[in-house]
């Protein structure tokens, strides 16, 4: 029989032991970091972190891999960059759309559900689902007190419902107002060819919004159309004796209109909905036989009143909103609905007001390189619908009614941004266009009666904003009389500048630590959970805290330093050695067993 100390030799020998506790199980030492110079006193936001080991050296929240300037805090406002490099390749290639075909273009999108402060790094939204690390969100509140609001963030972690962001929120968002959250594609090109739509505004999710980014050119020879997919117009009525509604706006929903002084003071109209237009009330003898329309929505320039036909007015344009430079962001609003014959001509359900015309979306489209516009990209506020009239029979004679058309809706807002603009559009193509909406036809006697007197009101401008270095614009612009708003084109950028000022300065895997190869404590740049502080597993073959060490406390065989279910031994060593292992564990293992 073998001795217990030609057990431990023969395990020894071997390579192979058994350890009863935690141990080192493999030792592997951290290369050399290299030595660069870092001036101790170069401290751009003074959080003590040297610039060359400061992951957001200009400490505005926004890591230095994802800000396109990276020293310059300034540029992170909603006005933000490009971005035109991705660090997590979340390139969303070429958009194309062919000629002869319709794109319905409807990105990850979701709304607020909790209210979001200013400075907070998180949202809690409806769902996260579609949402990734690196993409960028736009931030919008479409509806309610805050209306217009927005700014451009970067997703750090996307979770069911809840969105981790960076940088920190710039403005308050309440809950209680309609916010949306949409994703911004960056696309490596975009060619328009057949015509390129979004849903329209939904009341309860919002919509009516395209925003993209391109990293090169932008080529529209078909149509970006986003005519009428803003904010909707008011419901029309069928019979004597409804009200019709207003048009909606960032103010709210449609709504039944109150009476309201109209702008001489001397009569009573039907009262406007924030920028909504408004529509007619009164009662059977206000409303009779007057084919009153609905008012025009308004945004940029204010739309006009609607008109009976005894030259009154009956209901208010909406008011003005927003700014030239697009501080804040709005849709057009809709038009207001046409009143009805409030009198018993005819046959009430064959009497129908028009609706209000939907006003124009919003489009932001930014490009590195260029936008050329041969074809169109319009957000065109839609014409209100005209009255519906039938002859009925009363007492035995054929008549109809008198009810108005819809206004229109107003033209809705647009920012184009790139180093060239050029809009070529000429004749039918409608190159750059926020035009308003006209109002509808009413109709009387059982016909629609074209009369530029009593017709729905005109809706208003919407907001033109274009920043390029070089604009040509001999094709089609059509805006406010004074042209559109021309930004500052230096206030964009597209790459992030070079990083200081470690030769190899890097943090791809963004969990905050400088690799180790370039100075920093991060001996894995490639995971995010290995770091110094790391949490270690033990046993596993992994050195998750950078201390060059794996640790193991699983009692079992090991040879040449790594856990094996059995250990075999060198050639030469022969049976004997192989009985000696045997019985050393068995040794070792009682010995265990008695100290416990």
């Amino acid at each position: 029989m073998l001795h217990r100390s030609s057990a431990l030799i023969a395990l020894v020998l071997s390579g192979c032991y058994v350890t009863p506790g935690e141990e080192i199980c493999s030792s592997n030492p951290l290369p050399e970091p290299v030595e660069t110079e870092c001036d101790d006193a170069d401290d751009l936001d003074n959080d003590d972190i040297t610039d060359c080991d400061d992951t957001d050296i200009d400490g505005d929240g926004l890591r230095n891999i994802w800000d396109c300037s990276p020293r310059d805090p300034t540029l992170d406002d909603p006005h933000t960059g490009g971005r035109c490099e991705d660090p997590n390749d979340r390139d969303d290639g070429d958009l194309i759309v062919p000629l002869g075909t319709s794109l319905e273009w409807d990105p990850p999108n979701t709304t607020l559900r909790s209210d979001a402060n200013r400075g907070s790094d998180s949202l809690s939204v409806a769902s996260g689902a579609a949402f990734n690390e690196g993409d960028e969100i736009l931030i919008l509140n479409q509806q309610g007190e805050d209306a217009g609001t927005y700014e451009v963030v970067l997703v750090a972690k996307a979770t069911s419902n809840t969105l981790t962001i960076e940088p920190p929120l710039a403005h308050a968002y309440d809950s209680d107002d309609l916010v949306r959250v949409q994703r911004v594609p960056h696309y490596d090109s975009v060619t328009v060819e057949g015509t390129l739509v979004t849903p329209a505004w939904d009341p309860e999710i919002g919509g009516g919004v395209l925003m993209f980014r391109v990293c090169g050119e932008v080529s529209v020879s078909g149509r970006i159309d986003m005519d009428g997919l803003g904010f909707a117009g008011g419901q029309g009525v069928s019979g004597n004796d409804n009200l019709p509604t207003t048009g909606e706006s960032w103010n709210g929903p449609s709504v039944h209109p109150e009476n309201a002084a109209d702008e001489t003071e001397e009569y009573e109209v039907g009262a406007r909905n924030g920028g909504g237009g408004g529509a007619p009330v009164g009662d059977v003898d206000a409303l009779r036989d007057q084919n009153a329309g609905g008012a025009g929505g308004s945004l940029a320039t204010v739309g006009e009143y609607s008109y009976s036909s005894d030259g009154e007015k009956y209901a208010q344009p909406g008011m003005e909103q927003g700014t030239p430079e697009l501080d804040v962001w709005y849709m057009g609003s809709g038009g207001g609905a046409g009143a009805p014959d409030r009198e018993e001509d005819g046959d009430s359900a064959l009497n129908v007001s028009g609706n209000g015309g939907p006003g124009g979306g919003l489009v932001a489209i930014f490009a590195k390189e260029r936008i050329g516009v041969p074809g169109g990209i319009t957000a065109k506020g839609q014409r209100g619908q005209d009255a519906q009239s039938q002859l009925g029979d009363v007492d035995g004679f054929p008549i109809g009614g008198e009810p108005g058309g819809g206004g229109g809706g107003s033209g809705g807002t647009m920012m184009i941004v790139s180093d060239i603009v050029q809009i070529t559009a000429v004749g039918d193509n409608e190159g750059l266009s926020v035009r308003w909406g006209e109002g509808g036809w009413p109709a009387s006697g059982g016909v629609v009666v074209e009369s530029d007197v009593v017709r729905g009101g005109l809706g208003g401008y919407g907001y033109l904003r274009i920043d390029a270095a070089t604009l040509e614009t001999p094709g089609n612009v059509d805006t406010a009389n004074n042209g559109p708003h021309l930004g500052d084109i230096t206030q964009w950028c597209w790459e992030s500048e070079e990083l200081p000022e470690r030769p190899c300065y890097t943090d791809d895997d963004g969990d905050g630590v400088v690799a180790w190869e370039c100075g920093g404590g991060d001996c894995d740049d490639s995971d995010a959970s290995i770091n110094p502080d790391g949490e270690e597993v033990v046993g596993d073959g992994i050195d998750q805290n950078c201390d060059g060490e794996d640790r193991c406390d699983l009692d079992g065989w090991y040879q040449g330093g790594m856990k094996t279910g059995s250990c075999s031994v060198e050639s030469g060593a022969g049976a004997g050695a192989t009985l000696a292992l045997g019985i050393g564990l068995s040794m070792l293992r009682r010995r265990r067993s008695r100290s416990a």
